[in-house]
């Protein structure tokens, strides 16, 4: 089978009957497949996470709907419960390789919720679409996949950008001093029993922050670092799990939301895996 782009349904390139891997390939189908349900998994747990803080507590959808356009706050609730439900009857269609269409719309709403905490929010908004953009480019990857019939140059390229703008931005609001990252930091510190002051919580904050700029650098260089995927993906797990950890369980949807952090370069990191060679 090969579709428009001339992509079998592997993501193999074929040559007048001969069948070679695509330049963009590598590892095994196994590896692939392992690959494809991380990113599946990840994302639906992302979507699930965003869709529950909607429905707990509102998203900026309706901050900027009732605040900024001047909708009834009946009307502004309405729509971002929808978006909401919307987001959790895709999740769990995302295990069909069918699901395309749902992932498309997920991302749109995704985006369209990044753009409206950047119109709503006062901490250097400009930072908050590319700090969400593993969350919003992970379903969009999804899609490309099922349409292009495998993990081709398009799905990985989607993939490396994502991770890198969310860990760039990251990066860099580690080292303006976010004071939420710092309050993290300081409160790994506490549970580790250093008994240490905000100085040096800032002096962590920023090193992170020149690790997570590196690490976005690296990512989107041509050679694959499959260790620096690994690392970011270790660190998104890490940082997720941090909000329940600081904050108390009542906030595992803000984990939730944050599991794209991880699937995503996890994903790379399983895609990237040299084949074995058979003799």
């Amino acid at each position: 089978m090969r579709n428009a782009r001339g992509y079998g349904v592997a993501g193999d390139v074929r040559h007048n009957d001969r069948v070679t891997a695509s330049p963009a390939q590598t590892g095994s189908p196994a590896a692939h497949a392992a690959a494809l349900w991380v990113l599946r998994v990840g994302t639906a747990l992302t979507l699930a996470g965003v869709a529950a803080a909607a429905l707990a507590w509102g998203s900026p959808v309706f901050t900027w709907l009732w605040l900024e356009a001047d909708w009834p706050e009946s009307r502004a609730w309405a729509a971002d419960r929808a978006g909401a439900f919307v987001l959790l009857a895709t999740a769990p269609t995302l295990a069909f390789a069918r699901a395309w269409l749902g992932a498309k719309l997920a991302a749109a709403w995704l985006a369209l919720l990044a753009l409206a905490a950047a119109a709503t929010g006062s901490w250097y908004p400009w930072l908050t679409p590319p700090a969400q953009a593993c969350r919003i480019l992970a379903p969009l990857a999804l899609a490309l996949w099922a349409v292009r019939g495998g993990p081709d140059a398009r799905v990985q390229v989607t993939l490396r950008v994502a991770a890198a703008l969310t860990f760039a931005a990251h990066g860099v609001e580690a080292l303006l001093g976010r004071g939420l990252f710092v309050d993290y930091a300081l409160s790994v510190l506490q549970r580790l029993g250093v008994g240490a002051g905000q100085s040096l919580a800032e002096t962590l904050l920023a090193i992170v922050g020149v690790v997570d700029i590196a690490c976005a650098l690296a990512l989107l260089l041509p050679r694959r670092f499959r260790a620096v995927a690994l690392w970011m993906a270790v660190w998104g797990a890490f940082t997720a799990v941090l909000r329940v950890f600081h904050a108390g369980s009542a906030q595992w949807p803000e984990m939730l939301m944050r599991m794209a952090n991880c699937a995503v370069p996890l994903t790379l990191v399983l895609l990237w895996k040299p084949a074995t060679e058979k003799r």
